[in-house]
């Protein structure tokens, strides 16, 4: 459960479901990251896992994204891959009240050839070894890190971030368990190759692509902070629509 609390009197204000608030925010944080560091013209998305945040990815992208007209899927069984792109149709309705008549969504057998032919990759796989190869990358892809969230945690190769522009949304953390740890500790990257945080560049402070040639990396890890964020404004939403329940203290 999240509990949020009042900051000024400390007064508690409500209590939500954990596991769908944290679907939630880590799908908007992958989303974000593709929408400020994308191509704007973007319109294949590929989905590296076939878990239970991967519909979020989806909803939070085709929602920020209306440029995105094919949805892959990729898993390390094609089996589970084909599974989940049989219900996402029903899924993203039903729970995000997303249209998806127009968006093409396939499982994908081979990932190679998946990689080469997408304009935004999002990975959530709990891999310990990289799973994305640099020479698979066409120019201008974007990739948005979610996996990688502990120590040990590897999702692509890490030559990949020697020659892109990459972001993180919380750089002490990201040093120490995301995907930029270990090529950081194994002296592939220094800190000196990350551009800024994210919300540095939603404000403004830094600049992101400048050309539809450049690679770009976001690698997010999840911070507690989006936790709060989102479980307010559920909470404000369920209040508005007169949802859950209420008690007096």
């Amino acid at each position: 459960m999240i509990a949020v609390f009042d900051a000024e009197t400390g007064i508690p204000l409500g209590m939500t479901d954990a596991a769908y608030i944290t679907g939630m925010r880590t799908g908007a944080a992958g989303a974000l990251g593709a929408k400020y560091l994308a191509r704007e013209d973007a319109e294949n998305l590929l989905i590296v896992g076939a878990g239970n945040q991967a519909v979020f990815q989806i909803a939070a992208v085709l929602t920020t994204m209306p440029t995105i007209k094919k949805v892959r899927v990729a898993a390390q069984q094609l089996s589970n891959a084909k599974s989940f792109v049989e219900g996402i149709n029903s899924k993203l309705k039903h729970q995000f009240d997303i249209n998806i008549e127009d968006i093409l969504f396939e499982a994908v057998e081979n990932l190679k050839e998946a990689v080469q032919d997408s304009h935004v990759i999002i990975t959530i796989t709990p891999s310990r070894k990289p799973i994305i190869k640099k020479e698979w990358l066409q120019k201008g892809t974007h990739i948005s890190c979610i996996g990688a969230d502990m120590e040990g945690k590897q999702e692509i190769d890490a030559a990949i971030l020697t020659t892109s522009l990459l972001f993180v949304d919380d750089l002490k953390h990201c040093k120490e368990v995301g995907e930029i740890e270990i090529p950081i500790k194994q002296g592939i990257i220094a800190e000196t190759n990350i551009i800024g945080e994210l919300g540095d560049l939603i404000v403004g402070n830094v600049k992101g692509r400048t050309s539809n040639d450049q690679i770009t990396i976001f690698d997010a890890t999840g911070m507690a902070l989006l936790d709060i964020a989102t479980a307010d404004i559920a909470l404000k939403q369920a209040e508005k629509s007169e949802r859950g329940t209420t008690s007096n203290l």
